[in-house]
């Protein structure tokens, strides 16, 4: 039995990749992984623990369609730094957003 060599086929067929990961993962092309495992864990504790199936129903529908498309349309940080613009929270050592830029997660 032999041992065939796959370097030629790598060299000439493959691409280097980076071990990072630098973007956000993205499923369907839509939802973002940590926007999945928060309506996950919405329809763990609400539908099943509480049993409120039209809270479920509506914190779904806000986790899996509004905030999703307010982080498209704005840059990283939106949902964590317009609390600090809104209500000029300054915190010791951390950089304060300033003026009217928009942020994204």
């Amino acid at each position: 039995m032999t041992i065939h060599s796959y370097e030629s086929v790598k060299e000439k067929h493959g691409k280097a990749i980076c071990q990072t990961i630098d973007q956000r993962i993205i499923i369907l092309d839509f939802w973002d992984l940590w926007d999945l495992g928060g309506m996950l864990l919405t329809l763990l504790f609400v539908g099943v623990i509480l049993y409120s199936w039209w809270i479920m129903i509506l914190m779904i529908l806000v986790q899996g369609m509004l905030i999703p498309s307010i982080k498209k349309r704005n840059n990283r940080g939106v949902f964590l730094h317009c609390f600090y613009r809104k209500f000029k929270v300054e915190l010791l050592g951390m950089m304060n957003p300033k003026g009217r830029r928009k942020f994204s997660d």
